[in-house]
This record gives C-alpha cells, sequence and structure tokens, in this order.
C-alpha cells in the first residue's frame, strides 16, 4: 500500500489528481479498465486525472482503493499538538 501525504504548496485536488494518474501508469492500467473498476465513465477519470473534477469523496477514496493507495492529510500544527501531548 502506497501512503500520499497531503503537502500545502499544492492544491489538495491537484496532488490527488497527479497520484491517481500516476499510480495508475505505474500499474499499468487504463482509463477504461479503471473506470469499470470503480463503476465511473472513462470522461470522469480523464476529468479526475486532470483535476477539472470535484468528485465525491467517496469516489476518489473507491479509485485509491483500486489503485492500492493510502491518503493521509492532516495539519502540522495537529501532528505537533498530538505528539506533544504524548510526551
Amino acid at each position: 500500500m502506497i501512503l500520499m501525504k497531503i503537502c500545502r504548496s499544492e492544491t489538495a485536488s491537484s496532488q490527488i489528481a497527479k497520484l491517481i494518474r500516476d499510480r495508475r501508469a505505474d500499474l499499468q492500467i487504463t482509463q477504461d479498465e479503471l473506470a469499470r473498476r470503480v463503476g465511473l465513465s472513462r470522461l470522469s477519470i480523464i476529468n479526475i486525472e486532470a483535476g477539472r473534477s470535484n468528485a465525491k469523496l467517496s469516489t476518489i477514496v473507491g479509485i485509491l482503493n483500486v489503485l492500492k493507495v493510502s491518503l493521509e492529510a492532516r495539519e502540522k500544527s495537529y501532528e505537533r499538538r498530538i505528539s506533544g501531548s504524548n510526551q
């Protein structure tokens, strides 16, 4: 499983779009195949990979599950608060 952390330098949607596009290519899965596995149209996958879609979170999670990617998004200040409270 691949873990992706969202950073603040890019928008989350552009990072997710790039991740989906790159991971799909790494796994040699076509857009048609990914769309079929997730239950979307190929056009939906194209738009998501291009960052032109405001897809539902459940759709993104479904795509990431097919691509075996775990998505972790949290603020650094939140991480510091949590790690500071355990000391």
